[in-house]
């Protein structure tokens, strides 16, 4: 896994209270940490991506790093639009990588990802103070 440093929108407005933005990949299943954030999120919005040119699978979805996984995804596996279940989930062929917020740290959070089959996922964030 390969995990690049946020991005802190230090000039955003008080009444937002704090955003971050980064992005990490997923190939295998475990622990993906995220720090260096400066605050601890409430929630987190996922735009993720099979980064092979050959799906055209992708999500955005929403995770508060509890019950609450809302969102949208593409299936390649059935062509079709449905709703997302995880933090981030991406299905391709036999391939399905797909994880949520396992918990919410003071620096930042902490995601399990999982992988059925292969492949190589992008999942931008966007966290939220």
């Amino acid at each position: 896994m390969e995990v690049h440093s946020p991005t802190d929108f230090a000039q955003c407005p008080d009444f937002i209270g704090g955003i971050a933005a980064g992005y990490f990949q997923v190939n295998s299943a475990g622990a993906v940490v995220i720090t260096g954030l400066g605050f601890q999120p409430t929630n987190v919005i996922f735009l993720s991506c099979e980064v092979s040119a050959a799906t055209t699978a992708w999500s955005a979805c929403i995770d508060n790093g509890g019950a609450m996984h809302h969102g949208i995804q593409f299936d390649q596996v059935t062509g079709r639009l449905g709703n997302c279940t995880f933090g981030f989930n991406v299905r391709f062929g036999a391939n399905q990588l797909y994880g949520s917020i396992s918990s919410l740290d003071p620096d930042g959070f902490t995601v399990t990802a999982n992988v059925t089959g292969a492949g190589n996922l992008r999942v931008h964030y966007l966290a939220f103070h």
